[in-house]
């Protein structure tokens, strides 16, 4: 029985192989040495090495950072290479991103292995050898202050109260802004509150505060705490605030934000609303005097500045106006993500860049174009032709022509069915799903969205009593007008289609009958009639007045053949002819003379007659 205490050991030193090699043969033999020696066995060396790269840029300083527009894909690539002596196997060797918050780990993630880079795929990161991770983003906007500042003085001369929700507007240096005012009580719920504007700035009366005397028109947090919403033409750096009327205390909480389109849409404040700005802080003094807040120290930007008095104040005191804010016109700034690679015995990072120009000032705008069939019939001398009873396809082209992306939900297109007077009976087409590019369901500046409807074409002919083929009229359009609205932007645009022409025998005519002049002498009038179709016509009815009755119509006749004979004084409604149906037809290709004989000298004053004519089933006005 025993225990082992201690154990000597020594580095191996190189040592050497010999073995003798030895020939034979009948009567004789030799023999001769061969070796080899290993080196000495070093000792264990671990070394890392990463090189972090922005879209293939090694990126170190914001100096070489590549310049990458928000909203762009950013790809991060890791290059973690084996400088040592030991071998890594793969769960040894991790990578992790900062995420561009190095004091907060919650964040931080770890880049993906490209598989294709480990030599031989044996998952061992061997001395020399270099593997590359990868990892993906999408380019934030990166802006600080620093640029053009503006001073928004929001001083004024009005009542303590007066309509809740109302909207004040002031600007400074070609930026402006929407103030607002709002409450909440201790239970959550909001409710619009006046903003009043004072000499020494902007107060607050909620419901229950009366008239706002005794002083209870000031921001505050005494019962239902005030909120001040600011709505930005721009995007902006606001980094401060003048608080004025101070009454024991001015904290603050804070929140800034950006909401498509702001300024001309107006958001109504909530907790989620809060909860999406994305930004708060709360700005704190020991001070009952009027004070500059100095808050935004990072530079956030946005369209959207929140003030309210401190939410969280256990003992509530606060109670000011707001003077004037300092705001800045932002500049482009730069992220900066730090990777790092961990393994047994060693570790190395680097940091990476992107930087992003300073978006544009949110400028919405949305265009509409109605096809009908494919047409683009925005004139009734546009339209197209469509048979009452045939199809119609209606497309709407909608593309985002301003720099604001608009959720499906913002997107309302509507047709008012040809009755702009009628709302009751609009209806709204379907988006083709296939023309939201990526189906993300955001309608993205510059994007094309196709929304269509269906339907039958109306029998638009058979309002028409009679054709006037001596003076004729266009025949009859439907129209119907298509609305876009997005946010703040709007727009409209007109579409058309007509029946074609029908030939006799159905319930409208066209052209085929055509009318020569009206020629008198003495007591007859005579008009011809050309059939240019292709089927004969028949004259089934005539109605024809022909003014003071000085004059009697005594008959009618067709090429010199009588239809009709009976002294009539001053109208006649014919429908009972002399002889049969081929006296008053009219072949196709055919001319026919029309005769009218009166016991006197006719008229020569066309005014005085009216003369229409039953023709296979269409009325037809001569004069």
């Amino acid at each position: 029985e025993f225990k082992i205490r201690k154990l000597k050991v020594e580095r191996p030193e190189g040592g050497c192989y010999e073995n003798l090699g030895t020939v034979v043969v009948p009567g004789a033999s030799d023999h001769d040495l061969s070796h080899y020696c290993n080196p000495d066995t070093p000792d264990p060396d671990p070394g890392i090495d990463i090189e972090k790269l922005t879209n293939g840029v090694d990126a170190d300083t914001e100096a070489d950072a590549p310049l990458i527009a928000p909203g762009d894909l950013v790809t991060w690539t890791y290059k973690v290479t084996n400088t040592g002596n030991v071998a890594f196997g793969i769960a040894d060797v991790v990578v992790t991103d900062d995420h561009g918050t190095p004091g907060d780990d919650s964040d931080d993630f770890h880049p993906t292995l490209d598989a294709s880079s480990d030599d031989g795929g044996d998952m061992i990161l061997s001395p020399g050898e270099m593997w590359i991770y990868e990892a993906h983003g999408v380019a934030e906007q990166q802006s600080s202050g620093g640029g053009e500042s503006s001073l928004f003085v929001l001083t004024g001369n009005s009542s303590l109260d007066g309509p809740n929700g109302n909207i004040r507007s002031f600007a400074a240096d070609g930026v402006s802004v929407n103030a607002s005012a709002f409450s909440r009580t201790s239970g959550g719920s909001w409710s619009e509150a006046f903003l009043g504007s004072y000499g020494s700035g902007l107060g607050v009366t909620n419901n229950d505060e009366g008239n706002g005397g005794n002083g209870t028109h000031r921001v505050d947090n005494l019962g239902n705490i005030d909120y001040v919403l600011f709505e930005f033409s721009e995007s902006v750096v606001v980094d401060g605030a003048f608080l004025g009327s101070v009454v024991d205390d001015s904290d603050i909480s804070i929140w800034i934000g950006t909401v498509a389109d702001a300024f001309n849409s107006h958001n109504t404040l909530s907790d989620a609303f809060l909860g999406g700005l994305g930004f708060s802080e709360d700005n704190m003094t020991g001070s009952g005097s009027d004070r500059f807040a100095d808050f935004n120290a990072g530079d956030v930007v946005g369209n959207v500045l929140v003030i309210a008095a401190w939410t969280d104040d256990p003992s509530p005191e606060d109670e000011f106006k707001i003077r004037k804010l300092k705001v800045e016109r932002p500049e482009g700034g730069c992220y900066e993500n730090l990777g790092t690679v961990v393994v047994p015995g060693a570790s190395d990072h680097d940091l990476s860049h992107y930087c992003t120009p300073v978006g544009p000032a949110p400028d919405p705008g949305i265009d509409i174009e109605k096809y009908t069939n494919g047409a683009d019939a925005d004139t009734e001398a546009e339209a197209v032709e469509i048979a009452a009873g045939e199809g119609v396809t209606w497309s709407y082209l909608v593309t985002n022509t301003g720099n604001v992306p608009f959720e499906l939900g913002d997107v309302n297109v509507n047709d008012d069915n040809g009755t702009p007077d009628d709302p009751s009976d609009d209806f709204s087409p379907e988006l083709d799903a296939t023309s939201d590019d990526g189906g993300d369901g955001v309608l993205s500046p510059g994007e094309l969205w196709i929304y269509n409807s269906h339907g039958t074409a109306m029998d638009l002919l058979n309002e028409v009593d009679a054709i006037d083929v001596r003076h004729p009229t266009p025949r009859p359009v439907f129209g119907n007008e298509a609305t876009v609205t997005a946010g703040s932007a709007s727009d409209s645009d007109m579409s058309h289609y007509r029946n074609p022409d029908r030939a006799f025998g159905g319930d409208q005519a066209t052209s085929d009958l055509t009318v020569g002049d009206v020629v008198f002498n003495g007591r007859s009038m005579s008009v011809t009639l050309t059939n240019h179709g292709t089927e004969d016509l028949v004259i089934e009815e005539i109605l024809m007045s022909w003014g003071s009755g000085n004059r009697r119509l005594r008959k009618v006749k067709v090429d010199g053949r009588t239809i009709y004979r009976k002294r009539t004084v001053s109208s006649a409604e014919i429908d009972n002819f002399r002889g049969g149906e081929g006296r008053r037809t009219i072949g196709a290709g055919e001319t026919i003379t029309l005769t009218f004989y009166f016991e006197r000298t006719a008229s020569t004053d066309l005014s005085e007659y009216d003369l229409t004519i039953g023709v296979s089933g269409m009325m037809v006005e001569i004069l």
